[in-house]
């Protein structure tokens, strides 16, 4: 395991090469890599992508979220990456799931899962503490075996 793009102290310099070592980085055999990448799509343009099989993007209930969920699906398919869900995220009614999911769906954005908006991961952030049992824990769990059924599936149609 290795980080990238963190700065520790000023004057490091871009991230650049830091993206470079992400995006050549591949493990050979039955692995999963996982790359959080900064949020955004800037990481596009360094080819951070480039070697991946699947792209997944938090799509905050915002309208900036949906265009930049879209422009990701659309900069993923230009380099190969045919397989792009979004995990909806800080969901707070089913009024609002159902805006974004209609959303999504105009700009052609699949849908992986869900995570409701949950007061305790702001509590958590806020005195710095991990987070308990919680009701956004609960949503990444189910997100996690959808996932693993997805990752078998995928493995399938290779």
């Amino acid at each position: 395991m290795f980080q990238v793009g963190k700065i520790q102290k000023a004057c490091e310099g871009c991230d650049g090469p830091m993206s470079k070592v992400t995006r050549d980085f591949i493990v050979k055999g039955e692995y999963i890599t996982l790359i959080d990448v900064e949020a955004g799509i800037e990481h596009f343009g360094r080819g951070v992508e480039k070697n991946i099989d699947s792209v997944f993007v938090v799509v905050n209930p915002s309208a900036e979220s949906f265009a930049i969920a879209e422009k990701v699906v659309k900069l993923s398919k230009g380099i190969g990456v045919k397989k792009v869900r979004a995990i909806l995220n800080k969901v707070k009614s089913k009024e609002i799931e159902s805006l974004m999911m209609n959303e999504l769906k105009k700009k052609k954005v699949k849908i992986l899962g869900i995570v409701y908006n949950d007061p305790e991961v702001e509590n958590a952030g806020l005195k710095g503490r991990p987070l308990g049992k919680c009701k956004a824990k609960e949503d990444v769990k189910r997100i996690i075996e959808i996932l693993e059924k997805y990752n078998e599936l995928t493995k399938k149609e290779s």
